[in-house]
């Protein structure tokens, strides 16, 4: 499978956390009723490298990384599958649990936020009153960076083999 590198994926580097009207907690009960699984958890980081590496050291396996766009990121599935993606754009240390939802247009999936395009679909990140954030996801391509990373002539994609 390939990934179309002419569309461009939105990465956009954050300094801070973007504040924003939090989801009203009734609302989020809603939401919940219509995740259908954890996608993944998306952290910030200012060093990949050694976030891969000490994922890995806990039994992680790395799934893709890529470098573009100005940014640095990488997959990676723990023993039981759950997706970690580390991101040097995303705010060192913050933590943005994406779960999958069929449609960001079902009424129960919170509106407001911001909304960004991914390789694996569109999603909708709204705050929670805490300040916390979380994400839902519209899956429409799943696994593309995997597809992608696979790639043995994919230019973008980082291994062990090429810096």
């Amino acid at each position: 499978m390939r990934v179309n590198e002419s569309r461009p994926v939105a990465v956009q580097r954050v300094d801070s956390v973007q504040h924003m009207e939090a989801a009203a907690p009734a609302e989020l009960v809603h939401a919940l009723r219509v995740v259908t699984q954890l996608h993944s958890f998306y952290l910030g980081s200012r060093d990949v490298d050694g976030d891969v590496a000490a994922l890995a050291a806990l039994g992680a396996r790395l799934v893709w990384r890529f470098r573009r766009f100005g940014a640095d990121v990488a997959g990676l599935r723990l023993p039981d599958g759950t997706l970690v993606m580390f991101a040097d754009h995303r705010p060192p240390g913050s933590v943005l649990p994406l779960l999958e939802v069929s449609s960001l247009g079902d009424p129960a999936v919170p509106r407001g936020g911001h909304t960004a395009e991914t390789p694996d679909g569109t999603v909708r990140v709204v705050g929670l009153p805490g300040g916390a954030e979380l994400g839902f996801i519209e899956v429409t391509r799943r696994d593309a960076l995997e597809g992608a990373y696979a790639d043995p002539d994919n230019r973008h994609a980082v291994r062990e083999d090429k810096p």
